[in-house]
């Protein structure tokens, strides 16, 4: 089963389990959040409220075969779905440093023959922005945030090139405390 079609499937749970079991919902806020992102850019991820609705996030992931930090700010804003309660929309910005290994910015001519030439692989530092859009659950029975987004980001490799991903999509399943 492809993410997407996991995605989907969890989300139709949750729905259907906030629908027969209303009481799971209860509109209270929260301080802080730790947890994970799983994802195609998978991760630890700490979240702290500065204010209403406005939050920043940190996570630790392992994008691109090295170690990145990345830093948000977020605004979030609740949806309103009927009987449905606790769904939030959020968008945010910020960027990230990190390492990563890399095979094909660094160009080698071979020794054993002087017309050829190989890529080497090297880590390098890298520097880039990401931007982040989602919808989170909050479940604060269990207590519990459950969420779904996209985060496209740019980055600078080694300053030697750019690359980025703009459908870098996760599920995200954080403690809240």
């Amino acid at each position: 089963m492809s993410l997407k079609s996991r995605l989907l499937v969890g989300w139709l749970l949750l729905g259907m389990v906030s629908f027969v079991f209303p009481s799971l919902a209860q509109s209270q806020d929260y301080e802080r959040s730790a947890g994970v992102r799983l994802g195609s850019t998978s991760a630890l991820t700490f979240k702290r409220f500065l204010g209403e609705e406005q939050a920043i996030e940190f996570l630790l992931s392992g994008r691109d075969h090295g170690v990145q930090l990345t830093s948000l700010y977020i605004k979030h804003h609740q949806m309103s779905l009927g009987t449905f309660e606790n769904f939030y929309f959020y968008a945010g910005v910020g960027g990230h440093a990190g390492y990563q290994k890399n095979s094909d910015i660094t160009k080698v001519r071979d020794p054993q023959d002087s017309e050829f030439y190989y890529y080497k692989e090297d880590e390098f530092v890298e520097l880039g922005v990401d931007g982040l859009v989602g919808i989170e659950w909050r479940i604060f029975s269990i207590p519990l945030s459950i969420s779904v987004d996209i985060m496209p980001h740019l980055t600078y490799v080694g300053f030697a090139k750019v690359n980025g991903d703009f459908w870098d999509g996760s599920l995200g399943i954080k403690y809240i405390f």
